[in-house]
C-alpha cells in the first residue's frame, strides 16, 4: 500500500528585499532601518555573541543571522505586519514571528549592558554640559515619555486607549547630555497619566529608598 507523501506548499514571495538593501547607499539604509550601516554591523557583532548556538532561524532553509536582525529592525522601524515582512524577506509568517521574537529577546539582553546609570565622573560631566546650555545647576539628564501605538488588546482593552484617541503602551526614558538613554521604563497602558507613570517606575523608588544616589542632582522634563 502506497503511503501518501505530503508535499510542502510552495509559497510565492515578491523578493529578498534585505539582499537589495544591503547594497543600498548609507542614506537609504538608515532611512529603512533607523541605523547606519556601521551601527548595524556593530549591533550584529554584539548580538552574535549572545545568540545561542541551538536557535534555528526558520524551518525551511536556514535563515542567516544578519537577515534575522535586519528583519527585526525593519519590523521595529516600519511597523509592518508579519504578512508584509514575510513577503519582503522571503520567509513564512510563522517564521517571521518566531525570528523577530527571538531577536527581540537578544536585544533586551544586550540593552541591559548598554543602558546604565551615570557613575560619579559621568554625573559631573553631564551636569556641567547641561549647565552651559540651560544655566541650571545640578541637572544630569532629561526625562520624557511617549506613546507606543498597539492593536487593542483583547483583555482590558479600554485601559490602553489614550487621550489622543488610539491604543498604546507608555515609555518613559531618561537621557544624558549626549542623548544616550540612561534609564528606560515601558509597559503601563496608555490611559495612565504621566505623573503616575513616573511614580510606577523604578526611578522613583530609587530616589525614595536611596536618596544618596541623587544627592543634589536632578533630571528635568
Amino acid at each position: 500500500m502506497m503511503k501518501h507523501i505530503r508535499q510542502r506548499r510552495q509559497i510565492l514571495k515578491s523578493g529578498q528585499l534585505c539582499d537589495l538593501l544591503m547594497d543600498a547607499d548609507d542614506g537609504t539604509f538608515r532611512q529603512h532601518f533607523r541605523l547606519t550601516r556601521v551601527q548595524f554591523q556593530t549591533l550584529l557583532c554584539h548580538l552574535s555573541k549572545l545568540q545561542p548556538a541551538t536557535i534555528p532561524w526558520g524551518g525551511r532553509d536556514r535563515i542567516p543571522f544578519h537577515r534575522a536582525v535586519l528583519m527585526t529592525l525593519w519590523y521595529l522601524a516600519n511597523g509592518n505586519s508579519f504578512r508584509e515582512i514575510s513577503d519582503k524577506f522571503c520567509v513564512t509568517r510563522g517564521s517571521a514571528c518566531k525570528i523577530i521574537r527571538q531577536v527581540l529577546q537578544l536585544l533586551v539582553m544586550f540593552a541591559a549592558s548598554c543602558i546604565k546609570w551615570w557613575d560619579d565622573v559621568e554625573k559631573t560631566e553631564s551636569s556641567e554640559s547641561f549647565r552651559q546650555v540651560t544655566n541650571i545647576n545640578s541637572v544630569i539628564g532629561a526625562i520624557d515619555g511617549c506613546h507606543i501605538r498597539i492593536t487593542r488588546p483583547a483583555a482590558y482593552g479600554d485601559n490602553y486607549l489614550n487621550r489622543k484617541g488610539y491604543y498604546s503602551i507608555l515609555l518613559q526614558g531618561v537621557c544624558d547630555n549626549n542623548g544616550h538613554f540612561r534609564d528606560v521604563f515601558v509597559g503601563p497602558p496608555g490611559r495612565v497619566h504621566d505623573a503616575r507613570l513616573l511614580r510606577m517606575s523604578p526611578l522613583t523608588s530609587v530616589s525614595q529608598c536611596r536618596p544618596v544616589v541623587w544627592k543634589h542632582l536632578q533630571v528635568v522634563g
